[in-house]
């Protein structure tokens, strides 16, 4: 008997195991939605997401073996095949769209109206509209449309690109996929498989709790909280408290802390190279540019009045901390930021050209193994185990229909001829882009999402110049969420190949649901816009901010007035001299460093120390109780602390939404 054997066969050989079940799927389903909308939150405020598949294997094990006493290792793989499939386009959603938002919150800024509101309110207009998100214009129905169908078309084509290359990647060149090994353990560990979901539910209670009493004047807003509930509900200012500048963050994350607290574990020590970004932005540019005074002297005469407007002085230690807190900001946002956003630009283009040799070394070898197989039996190669190839160019062409709708429905300033070559384009990258991220992923775990999305943003623009930024955009994320389906589909692959699963049989499970996800991240998205304005913490979009950044280098914002406009043709350069950084290091250093430390130099210091201080728990937590009881007790807690705070801020969000409405 063999878990292996074609579908077709007679006997117990037909269905050796339960495999794809009603339970499988529906639990999948559900552990899906529910990842997806936690790890949308997470990602936005983290700039990435973990696998799924290890959270769904251990909500497997838990639900089939401990609730329903049953269920086969190759039926949980399906469940976390489901799981995972739904779960993973997440992050081509969130750092794709909230572009869209940020720009629209940039020219939110920019309107006298609101400027006006910001001053009566005695806040600067960054403060102001972070404290009335609902000022921010929401995107449109056809524009949501057209996101949504680009986000579909992504998640089919992405499954389907890669089914092809299966066999090559997993049972001849026999990458790593650590996920999916990772994931493999988990199933295989049928012992450790109650304490670890004991353990990732006592995490998601834990979190769901936290987050209630961290929102409790969401939820109550009749309710006068104390002073020190105020003060450190959001974050906790270590900094302050040490006695340190203003400009010098020493922040630790409340609200949503523990979303970056469990990243970290999750992540373990490998993660604590984040802090090396995080001191080189927080802790010496933003300084450094606070203390010198390195700003047009019409924006630190601005800051001064600013200070001196919310203080009622011009001068002692309330002017001096609130001043330095204005500068900070603005050094951050217009120095700090574009270096950190240079370095991730920088490093993900390193990180492509790095990977183009086991691109094409991986095409020969496909190339080979078919024209060997057709020789030995005189017909085009067809294993027994893949999906039918006429099922996949069916596929195929539908999805790549759905795309050019989507440019179509995005693309009103562009003509449709255009548009089509612009779909094309994108469709022969997504190919490319797919198997150079599933490479990547097979031999270092490791995702360039967002380097593919800049990349397409680049090609897009230049064949339809700056007229077609929301054509390039729509297609970036396709791009992003397909790329994000491809690996994830070759890291299941790779899970059930270790267990014994039939292949064609997760691929049809992985197409099945792949327009799930999409949809569930895309309206989670929309609803936490309505109480968190993107690109301020919590929800900083960071992966948004690189994008929305490469984008304004073709497109660049138009100024308001001189000084304005003398600040926005700095940062570009800016942008350059991070990217010659990045690039420096990525190619110097190799495994990512300069996307890793852009990405912690534009990251808000309470995300990272607090993302950091989770490293350093895992670390500790292996040297004191060994490598077992962290992957069995604290990587299934701190897996249900990302899970469980998400979810509980999108109820609270959800709850406060329809409390307006009724």
């Amino acid at each position: 008997m063999s878990g292996n054997s074609p579908a077709g066969l007679t006997g117990l050989q037909s269905r050796p195991y339960r495999e794809i079940t009603l339970a499988s799927v529906v639990l999948g389903s559900i552990v899906g939605v529910a990842l997806t909308v936690s790890f949308t939150y997470a990602g936005l405020k983290l700039g990435f997401i973990v696998p799924a598949s290890m959270v769904g294997a251990m909500l497997g094990l838990g639900v089939l073996r401990v609730v329903m006493k049953k269920g086969s290792i190759v039926e949980n793989n399906i469940n976390q095949t489901v799981a995972a499939a739904i779960n993973v386009t997440s992050g081509g959603i969130i750092f794709t769209v909230p572009v869209l938002y940020l720009m629209q919150s940039e020219a939110a800024a920019k309107a006298p109206q609101i400027a006006a509101q910001a001053s009566a309110a005695g806040l600067s207009v960054d403060e102001f509209l972070r404290k009335n998100p609902g000022l921010v214009q929401v995107l449109d129905g056809k524009m949501l449309a057209a996101i949504a169908a680009a986000a579909v078309a992504g998640s089919f084509l992405g499954v389907l690109f890669i089914i092809p290359s299966r066999k090559q990647m997993i049972e001849f060149e026999r990458l790593t996929f650590p996920s999916g090994v990772a994931t493999a353990q988990i199933l295989k560990a049928v012992g450790a498989g109650p304490t670890r979901f004991r353990w990732l539910m006592t995490g998601i209670t834990i979190a769901i709790v936290f987050a209630l009493l961290t929102s409790l004047t969401t939820l109550f807003p009749s309710w006068k909280a104390p002073g020190w509930y105020q003060h450190h509900s959001e974050e906790l200012n270590l900094g302050k408290i040490l006695g340190l500048p203003a400009s010098v963050a020493v922040v630790i994350a409340v609200a949503g802390g523990l979303t970056s607290l469990g990243g970290g574990y999750i992540t373990g020590r490998a993660g604590l190279v984040m802090m090396v970004g995080a001191a080189i932005g927080h802790w010496m540019v933003t300084p450094l540019v606070v203390a010198k005074g390195w700003a047009p002297p019409e924006i630190l005469a601005q800051l001064t009045a600013a200070a001196s407007a919310k203080v009622g002085a011009s001068s002692g230690p309330a002017f001096t901390e609130r001043y330095e807190t204005l500068a900070a900001g603005w050094a951050f946002k217009q120095v700090t930021r574009p270096l950190g956003v240079g370095m991730l630009l920088g490093g993900s283009v390193a990180s492509v050209f790095l990977t183009a040799p086991m691109l094409f070394s991986a095409i020969r070898s496909i190339q080979k193994q078919r024209q060997a197989a057709s020789e030995m039996t005189g017909k085009p190669a067809q294993a027994p185990q893949e999906m039918s190839p006429s099922l996949l160019w069916v596929g195929i062409a539908v999805s790549f229909l759905v795309l050019v709708i989507a440019g179509f429905l995005g693309g009103s300033q562009v003509s449709g001829a255009r548009i089509l070559l612009a779909a094309v384009v994108a469709t022969v990258w997504m190919w490319l882009a797919n198997i150079i991220v599933s490479i990547a992923t097979g031999k270092t775990d490791n995702s360039p999402l967002s380097g593919m999305a800049l990349i397409t943003i680049v090609l897009i623009v230049s064949i339809l110049g700056k007229e077609g930024a929301i054509v390039a955009l729509l297609m970036a994320v396709s791009v992003c969420v397909a790329t994000s389906q491809g690996s994830d589909m070759m890291q299941d692959l790779k899970t059930g190949h270790l267990v014994g699963a039939i292949p064609w049989r997760q691929q049809l499970t992985q197409i099945a649901v792949a327009w799930v996800g999409p949809l569930v991240s895309l309206v989670t998205l929309v609803l936490l816009s309505k109480k968190f304005l993107f690109g301020n913490d919590p929800l900083t979009a960071p992966q948004g901010q690189a994008i929305k950044a490469a984008l304004e280098i073709f497109v660049p914002p138009p100024g308001t007035d001189p000084v304005t406009q003398q600040v926005a043709e700095a940062v570009p350069w800016r942008y350059l001299a991070g990217a010659v950084a990045g690039l420096a290091l990525t190619l110097g250093a190799g495994g990512g460093l300069g996307v890793v430390l852009g990405l912690s130099m534009y990251l808000p210091m309470s995300v990272t120390l607090t993302y950091c201080t989770g490293c350093a728990v895992a670390w500790a937590s292996e040297k004191l109780k060994g490598p077992a009881w962290v992957e069995d007790v604290g990587v299934p807690l701190a897996a249900g602390f990302l899970v469980g705070e998400g979810l509980a801020q999108v109820c609270v969000v959800f709850f406060d939404l329809a409390r307006s409405a009724f």
